[in-house]
């Protein structure tokens, strides 16, 4: 029993050991980081970094998905900026931006945000564009702050029911975050970033900082959806979901199930109002911004350039 017990914490020691040594090299880089390239607000008792480039109304909010930083948007906010003012933020604990107050749900985000534009005097109207996880908070700013909102983008976003549609027949598979420090987003991401910015990028993701955020966002997450559930009304502008077409899960018969009901759950986001559309992004995964990003910029813009038309 002794040697059983002895021989788990060796096996766990050498994994954590393993993974540290991963981490390290992107640590130091973390305490090499060059300066913000955008502003850091004061909301409450932190800072926020915010980096809002370009003229023109409406402006373009940029919401990253979890484990994402501004630096995500790059190329996208440049495309953007020839015609619209654009801004991408850090959340709290992401990015350049100090941690902020628990819990780290949808709602505490959605204050802040409105917060951070308030105190950086970007008036708006607001188009919000999100990504995955950041899809709550677009989707949550727009219904409780109807008035400054007058478009949506969702990229692949996260459905609000998708815990307990993903855990019932015929899919029955448990995708419920469970908030540990090892629910990592993958490095790799930084891969199809500018050629510039990808050590930046990857020691973003991997600072310990960073990933303590992501923990507490992933423990909140349940949390999250349900305050999207009690606002469930979006105001009448104009929302296009972009979804993924290159398959997330393996190409198997429980994959496919799964892979499925995603796409089921994307096309209900497209019917929240009366006016919406829905692109499948068919050469790109969860990361379309990423993957395909001409046409995530070509998305906003016509969202943008709808809600222009009709203020």
């Amino acid at each position: 029993m002794i040697k059983q017990k002895l021989r788990r914490v060796s096996v766990f020691l050498f994994k954590s050991i393993a993974f540290l040594s991963l981490l390290w090299p992107f640590n130091v880089l973390a305490d090499e980081l060059p300066a913000a390239p955008g502003r850091l607000i004061t909301v409450g008792a932190h800072k926020l970094h915010i980096y809002c480039v370009g003229t023109g109304s409406p402006t373009v909010i940029l919401e990253a998905g979890l484990g994402g930083s501004a630096l995500e948007w790059t190329t996208v906010q440049t495309e953007l900026s020839r015609s619209f003012r654009v801004c991408s933020y850090d959340r709290a604990g992401m990015g350049w931006s100090d941690a902020g107050p628990l819990p780290r749900s949808a709602l505490q985000i959605t204050d802040e945000l409105h917060s951070l534009l308030q105190n950086a005097e970007e008036a708006g109207p607001f188009v919000l564009a999100g990504h995955s996880f950041g899809g709550y908070s677009a989707q949550l700013f727009a219904s409780r702050f109807p008035q400054l909102s007058v478009g949506l983008v969702l990229i692949d976003s996260s459905h609000p029911a998708q815990i307990e549609r993903f855990a019932a027949p015929p899919v029955g598979v448990n995708i419920a975050p469970k908030g540990r420090l090892m629910h990592l987003i993958p490095v790799q991401i930084a891969d199809n970033m500018p050629a510039e910015l990808r050590d930046t990028a990857a020691a973003l993701i991997m600072d310990y900082k960073s990933r303590l955020a992501v923990t507490k966002e992933l423990q909140s997450f349940r949390l999250s959806a349900h305050q999207l559930m009690q606002h469930e009304t979006l105001p009448a502008v104009p929302l296009l979901v972009l979804t993924r077409g290159v398959q997330k899960w393996p190409d198997n018969a429980r994959g496919n199930r799964m892979e499925n009901l995603w796409q089921q759950l994307q096309s209900e986001l497209a019917q929240r109002t009366d006016n919406a559309a829905q692109i499948i992004a068919r050469r790109s995964g969860h990361h379309i911004h990423l993957d395909q990003p001409e046409l995530v910029s070509e998305a906003i813009r016509l969202v943008a350039t709808a809600a222009r038309q009709q203020s």
